[in-house]
């Protein structure tokens, strides 16, 4: 490790300031060593066990709709997708929200209701319920975009992971790790909506369609304000920040929408589509017991769609030990792995931290990244897994 000389005594110990002044007199290799000294020593591992959840503020959810969450994200990391633990009240919804990306749920106590507001096969759109609770042994993917609210199936609370992507891949437009002390609420662009206001053909279009999601990503990702980004279209500010909101008043003409997409470098037809999944059947489900044979991981949920979250069911018997084969799929893909039942000693290869083992139980996470890789699962218990893997590469199909 680089030797870290004495900085200048006038800058303040561990600012930014510190860190520059090293970079600049001692270079790059010198300003990471005394990062990486003042940081948390696994930090620098490519693979990070998350044991328990930390409570987490989703970005889309309210208050009022008696969810609690938890975080599973691996700290301090850039992680593309959130894995949370969701727990829900048997309050049947009367709203909808909605947020571009994937999201997929798998219930393990208690049953999970679902309605949607699609189109289901023909006509104008209209509250749709779920035909079957999601159970415990299986699992849904939903397309978020379309207009949509959960709740637990019955009169006791239900409990669920969920595994969300959301379209800029940051998890910060996910949900936000709260300290246990902390009470917050996310002042957001309005992400819920009433069967009335969805009524409306217009903002249903706006909504599910994600016209107003890819344009609001669009704008902050050009840093522009809604002014900013009217004055360029020349259009109303109080007409773009309707459209953003999808809000019923603004029958938005396609010239103005043309004119919007043209300014952000957004695709018209991406704009006039959901990311994946057909409108009218905004879900997908499967069991988890058509696993295969031992040690065998099974995909789960496959799209013919473009998709980045890929999902792996693996059972392994007490006893048994897995040797896996991680040069199948996409080898620099970020993995995780939740431990669904069971105990098992999992074998980790890390470039970095070199061949390493792990004790892990039911409800761990385990998350891997940089070429770091699951070598062989050792079962001290009847194991079960699910694999999630971010790629924009799928080997299930």
């Amino acid at each position: 490790m680089t030797q870290v000389k004495t900085p200048d005594r006038r800058k303040k110990a561990r600012s930014i300031g510190w860190l520059a002044e090293i970079y600049f007199r001692d270079g790059r290799q010198a300003a990471q060593a005394a990062l990486e000294a003042i940081s948390p020593g696994d930090l620098l591992q490519n693979y990070r066990v998350v044991r328990k959840g930390e409570p987490a503020l989703r970005t889309t959810a309210e208050q009022q709709d008696r969810i609690l969450y938890q975080t599973f994200a691996p700290p301090l990391w850039a992680w593309p997708y959130s894995i949370l633990r969701a727990s829900f009240d048997p309050a049947e919804k009367d709203r909808f929200m909605h947020h571009g990306g994937e999201e997929i749920l798998l219930p393990i106590e208690g049953s999970i209701s679902y309605h949607f507001f699609c189109s289901a096969g023909s006509g104008a759109p209209t509250r749709t319920l779920l035909p079957e609770p999601v159970e415990p042994g299986s699992v849904i993917r939903i397309d978020p975009q379309i207009p949509h609210h959960a709740w637990a199936a019955g009169d006791e609370p239900a409990v669920a992971w969920m595994i969300i992507r959301d379209l800029t891949h940051t998890t910060a437009s996910t949900h936000l790790d709260l300290p246990r002390d902390v009470s917050l609420e996310v002042e957001s662009p309005r992400r819920q909506l009433t069967a009335d206001e969805l009524a409306h053909s217009e903002r249903y279009a706006l909504v599910a369609w994600g016209i107003s999601e890819k344009i609001r990503i669009g704008r902050l990702g050009a840093g522009l304000t809604i002014r900013q980004l009217a004055a360029a279209c020349e259009i109303d500010p109080a007409q773009l920040s309707r459209i953003e909101n999808g809000s019923a008043a603004s029958n938005v003409s396609l010239e103005v929408v043309l004119r919007i997409a043209r300014c952000l470098g957004l695709e018209i037809q991406q704009l006039l589509s959901a990311e994946f999944i057909d409108q009218r059947n905004p879900f997908k489900t499967e069991t988890l017991d058509q696993a295969g044979g031992s040690g065998k991981g099974d995909p789960l949920l496959c799209i013919r769609e473009p998709h980045f979250i890929h999902l792996h069911h693996w059972k392994v018997p007490e006893g048994e030990t897995v040797r896996l084969e991680e040069g199948r799929g996409d080898a620099a893909a970020q993995k995780s792995w939740i431990v669904l039942n069971g105990e098992a000693i999992f074998e980790l290869a890390d470039p970095i931290a070199g061949t390493t083992k792990e004790l892990v139980d039911h409800d761990s996470v385990i998350h891997i990244r940089n070429h770091a890789s699951l070598e062989a699962i050792h079962a001290l218990q009847e194991l079960e897994l699910l694999q999630v893997t971010y790629s924009a590469r799928c080997s299930g199909n």
